[in-house]
């Protein structure tokens, strides 16, 4: 799990938006497989959303007026951000309106501007600071991994991850039949 959320974090300093969005969208996703892969894709990604991420998302505090302080949100539910990760991966989209698995928003407009703000809301739009997004879902796959890592199950499945090598793949064949080898982290 590390070398995703390393390289969701390297995308954010490196300011490779896109990529990071990317690969935060799809991290719901991988961690939820991970967990329990016998699960539809879209329940397993809004159960893992809730459990992990939906703090972040489920409540904000807003200063309405100077001194005035009351509670806002929900923001972002797991239906939503599942609805966005298919609407960004499959076509490119910020627009959910076409989505079956939206159930609050229309659209989420990402932004890496500092004086924007993040979980800003206006009707069914919501505005959100991609760093920050990023970071959270990075933080929770992280916290996910190092609750679950350890589960037999996990364990199997993750063994079965895709994984970038260094060695060229003759040579690896050559070399060795422990795949390990090579592998870059």
């Amino acid at each position: 799990m590390n070398e995703l959320t390393s390289a969701l974090r390297k995308a954010v300093g490196d300011k490779n938006w896109y990529a990071a969005l990317a690969l935060a969208l799809s991290l719901p996703d991988i961690c939820g497989w991970l967990d329990s892969g016998e699960t539809k894709v879209g329940l397993r990604y809004q159960a893992w959303f809730k459990q992990y991420l939906n703090h972040h998302y489920d409540k904000r505090l807003r200063e309405k007026e100077p001194g005035i302080v009351s509670e806002c949100g929900p923001f972002l539910n797991g239906s939503d951000c599942y609805a966005l990760r298919c609407a960004f991966l499959h076509q490119g989209l910020e627009d959910l309106t076409e989505q079956n698995a939206k159930k609050v928003l229309s659209r989420v407009y990402f932004h890496a501007n500092d004086k924007a703000g993040h979980c800003v809301m206006v009707n069914d739009l919501l505005s959100l600071d991609v760093r920050t997004f990023c970071g959270e879902v990075a933080d929770a796959a992280d916290a996910w991994f190092a609750a679950r890592g350890n589960d037999p199950k996990v364990k199997e499945r993750s063994d079965k991850r895709l994984l970038i090598y260094s060695l060229p793949f003759v040579q690896m064949v050559a070399d060795t039949t422990d795949w390990n080898v090579g592998r870059l982290t």
